[in-house]
């Protein structure tokens, strides 16, 4: 149980995180209900995307190694995006909701730091929707949560690609926008992104049982 007193700097807007709506206020309320289970709001810098999501959701998370030496193999990197495009596509076929994000992941670099190309290191996507729709290219949907910071690479918004080919914009229904939203080719993404991370939220119509824990020794 938390109330609605936000941490803000001097100039009275919040320090954390916050819409860019400031009249819309849950994120603020979940924020600090989520620090507030983990001791602080520092607690909450840095962590697993997948648990996050499994604590939001109550699903049941797992995580895909992009780095895994199997997925140099061509074929087993397109089986792994076909399956990735069935989950993007699962929450209107009625079945098992599955909540995709992934994060270039680097013990070398700072939290959030500048990986090139527009892209930041250690920080979390959201993986939107994973399409086949353009020729023989496999492409993904991404979101920056911060609602602005885009992939400037082919395929970003700022790509002359758009403009040469109108029916892509139509086929993708693309909007160019800093709004943090981007497309990205499965190439592309194989070679900046390190981590695809999963929660399958679990239909009603199963029963789960969860029990608290924890690992001791070894």
């Amino acid at each position: 149980i938390v109330d609605d007193r936000i941490p803000c700097g001097p100039n009275g807007t919040p320090v954390f995180a916050h819409c860019k709506d400031p009249n819309e206020i849950w994120v603020m309320i979940i924020e600090k209900a989520y620090a507030k289970l983990h001791g602080c709001y520092e607690n909450l810098n840095g962590g697993e995307i997948d648990y996050g999501l499994r604590d939001i959701t109550a699903g049941a998370p797992n995580e895909i190694n992009l780095t895994d030496p199997k997925l140099t193999d061509k074929e087993q990197q397109k089986q792994m995006f076909e399956t990735l495009r069935k989950m993007s596509a699962s929450s209107s076929s009625g079945d098992h909701i599955v909540l995709l994000g992934c994060a270039i992941a680097s013990d070398a670099a700072g939290i959030e730091d500048d990986a090139g190309q527009g892209l930041l290191a250690n920080h979390a996507y959201a993986l939107l929707t994973v399409t086949n729709q353009i020729e023989d290219v496999t492409l993904l949907k991404l979101r920056n949560p911060w609602g602005q910071g885009e992939w400037k690479g082919k395929w970003g918004d700022s790509w002359d690609g758009w403009e040469k080919n109108p029916r892509y914009r139509e086929a993708l229904r693309y909007k160019n926008e800093d709004d943090g939203t981007f497309w990205m080719a499965s190439g592309s993404f194989k070679d900046n992104f390190t981590t695809i991370y999963l929660c399958d939220v679990i239909p009603e119509s199963w029963s789960t049982l969860r029990m608290k824990g924890e690992w001791q020794g070894k």
